[in-house]
């Protein structure tokens, strides 16, 4: 699972990580109401989206056409 967009960079991933797990985090509130909800798991992955996603952009990829050099 990525990072959420605009979370500020790998040391701002490690932060949100934090807080978001720790209820006692001096930004857990300001985090968790930024993010909508508590449920962030990084270890989580819907496999099915997963799948969904690549499958449309190796569509995307193939439909383009190859220029010659």
């Amino acid at each position: 699972r990525c990072p959420p967009e605009d979370v500020g960079g790998p040391w701002g991933y490690e932060e949100f990580r934090e807080a978001i797990a720790d209820v006692n985090h001096e930004r857990h509130q300001e985090l968790l109401e930024w993010w909508g909800s508590s449920d962030y798991d990084p270890s989580q992955v819907d496999s099915r989206n997963l799948g969904k996603n690549v499958e449309a952009l190796a569509a995307k990829w193939k439909r383009r056409s190859r220029k010659k050099t």
